[in-house]
């Protein structure tokens, strides 16, 4: 009882009233839920949609051969994708080319359809087919732009019968991200609430690329929201690493990193913002280049956030090249910053206005690099080790005086990447993004830390320091929703940071680096989203706004599946684990400048780029999963549209 409204109220009165409660509260809950499910159920119908639209399309178009130009899926041209006028037995035809059209390099296929070696059309054609396999059997694909891309050979085709034309990149098909806008198509970002919203027009850099004469004729597959170190979405699946489908090609640009390491794609187009064009290129043995962020724009790149913008500019995604040699980064990275009536310098006053510096490129006084085998939080594989020393050897024997150098301060950079991505708390961003899609559950460890209370938070920290897991610590102390005052003082630390970074370099005189292009060599699919931290060998340049590069070297050998590392934890147990069966598989350097030394950086990869083990180099030549993509590597995915 008590002297309140209510206080004479039977005991069963008030039973009923709460139990009334209790009911209407369930009640509530199961709407709540039901909206929800109805949301993803919804989403989910809408990104199976999207995907069949693509696999109709991508069918329709392998299976027309009635325009001139397009290859016949029925021949021996499935197998070799010789281009159909070339005997590939035939070493003295004059005039023709000799190897797959799928083996040369974006400047060796500008040449020749240029020269008339090879038609635009059928070579187009070809690498259509390829990239059409490389979906089919390695989930690489998002949209495809086959047909359009057939046109536009043919038109190239029409404009060198009536001139001559020097563009650098003519007849070239290029692949672009899933995150960067090409008019017509959907930039999904990996959410299907973005599906079915095509872009009104062209990014910046896909319009420069027209400009210059290249044609976008598909789109690489994404993560997610583009957040992990892997390559998987409900609308176009999971994507494998060529090498070993039982391994992540990486992420974000993963899609891309696999067509272009299959032969399907001469140049792709990625964006990096922790990784994520260096660390595809790590796993699947290919070129690429992330610039300075200042010297490139983020017109056309929209973030798959509400309203298309991610807030924070701290740590921004940059995008860059990937390709099978240097020249290529360098031929897309000259487009880009060409001197006269630029694009992007005119469009975007932000992004400081440097032209292509072909003097710095071209400079042949030898250099003092510096190089590292373990950044101190992360240990490298021992393969990375001797990949290292390989890229020292090369360099020294150009002339370079090779010194050998610290990564300052190792708990700090990963202390500061985590603490200002995290900084809206509970992943708001990435989640808000999806408009009530499912998140992956590769980030379900990612969202339990970024939603942990802060009282939890501190004492989950402490314990895990007193069981020696300091790294995982670190992140959870780090990950958590930010103050403004905190917020200011992880951007001190950052400024701190690179500071201490430059001035360590300035002290040594050194004007680049050389370090392993990752920590571990591809990842087994299903560790991925507990091994974000081993990455701390890429994001660390995406902190300090470096330019860099990674040059494929060599193959992991049998006798380095074993990982040693100074650190008795979690991380070091899974990494031991994802070495096992790792022998194969490729992995390299990477190559680091100081801000808007860009140039100085792709001169660098360029003096490294004779050591690149020859396996890497032509798809036709490699051993990919036991074979050599060009005989049996896609025979399944063509026998479908074969039969």
């Amino acid at each position: 009882g008590g002297d309140g409204e209510c206080g004479g109220m039977d005991v069963s009165v008030k039973t009923a009233v709460l139990g009334g409660v209790a009911a209407a509260v369930a009640v509530y809950e199961l709407w709540i839920l039901s909206i929800s499910w109805a949301r993803q159920s919804e989403l989910k119908a809408r990104a199976a949609r999207k995907r069949a639209e693509r696999d109709t399309l991508r069918a329709a178009c392998l299976t027309d051969t009635r325009s001139p130009g397009y290859l016949n899926v029925h021949g021996a041209d499935v197998t070799t994708l010789v281009p159909a006028v070339v005997d590939a037995d035939d070493h003295d035809h004059a005039g023709m080319v000799l190897h797959p059209v799928t083996d040369l390099t974006a400047t060796e296929l500008s040449a020749a359809i240029r020269s008339g070696e090879v038609t635009c059309g059928i070579s187009t054609a070809a690498l259509c087919l390829r990239a059409a396999l490389s979906g089919e059997t390695l989930g690489s694909n998002a949209e495809e732009l086959f047909a359009e891309a057939k046109e536009a050979a043919l038109a190239v085709e029409k404009r060198l019968r009536e001139a001559d034309d020097n563009r650098p990149l003519l007849g070239v098909p290029v692949s672009i991200k899933d995150s960067i806008n090409v008019r017509g198509c959907d930039t999904t970002c990996g959410a299907a609430v973005r599906t079915f919203h095509p872009a009104s027009e062209d990014s910046v850099v896909v319009e420069m690329l027209r400009d210059a004469g290249a044609i976008p004729f598909v789109r690489g597959n994404v993560p997610q929201q583009l957040m992990m170190p892997m390559t998987s979405n409900a609308i176009w699946g999971t994507a494998l690493n060529p090498w070993d489908f039982a391994r992540t090609p990486g992420g974000s640009s993963g899609g891309d990193a696999a067509l272009v390491a299959v032969g399907a794609a001469p140049i792709s187009i990625g964006t990096d913002i922790g990784g994520s064009i260096r660390i595809p290129c790590s796993n699947t043995g290919v070129f690429g280049f992330k610039p300075t962020p200042q010297r490139m724009t983020h017109h056309g790149m929209p973030a798959p956030r509400p309203g298309n913008s991610a807030g924070q500019e701290d740590i921004v995604p940059t995008a860059g090249p990937l390709a099978r040699c240097v020249s290529d980064l360098v031929t897309v990275m000259r487009v880009l910053w060409q001197p006269v009536d630029n694009k992007m310098f005119a469009r975007d006053p932000y992004v400081v206005p440097m032209p292509f510096d072909e003097t710095q490129l071209a400079a042949d006084k030898p250099l003092r690099i510096g190089y590292y085998v373990h950044d101190g939080w992360m240990d490298a594989a021992p393969s990375y080790g001797r990949a290292v020393n390989m890229a020292v050897e090369q360099l020294a024997s150009r002339g370079h005086t090779m010194v050998p150098f610290t990564v300052p301060e190792p708990f700090e950079f990963p202390s500061v990447m985590y603490g200002l991505l995290a900084a809206d708390g509970g992943m708001h961003g990435i989640v808000s993004g999806l408009d009530g899609e499912e998140l992956l559950a590769d980030y379900k460890d990612l969202h339990v830390l970024a939603r942990l209370p802060q009282l939890l938070r501190g004492v989950i920290a402490r314990v895990l320091d007193c069981i020696g897991e300091n790294r995982l610590a670190q992140i959870t102390r780090s990950a958590n929703a930010k103050s403004t005052r905190e917020y200011w003082g992880y951007l001190k630390r950052l400024q701190q940071y690179k500071k201490r970074f430059t001035d360590d370099m300035a002290d040594l005189g050194v004007d680049a680096l050389i370090c392993p292009s990752s920590s571990l060599p591809a990842l087994p699919h299903e560790a991925t989203r507990k091994m974000t931290p081993a990455f701390s060998a890429n994001f660390l340049y995406n902190v300090l706004h470096f330019p860099v590069g990674v040059v494929p070297i060599t193959f992991v050998q049998p006798s380095e599946e074993i990982y040693c590392s100074g650190y008795a934890d979690r991380i070091s147990a899974m990494a031991s684990a994802s070495l096992r069966g790792s022998s194969g598989l490729p992995i390299g350097v990477q190559v680091v400048g100081l801000p808007y030394r860009d140039e100085t950086c792709l001169r660098v990869m360029a003096d490294l780029e004779p050591v690149t083990e020859s396996g890497l180099l032509r798809p036709s030549r490699r051993k990919i999963n036991g074979h050599t993509p060009t005989d049996k590597f896609f025979t399944d995915a063509a026998t479908k549209y074969a039969a």
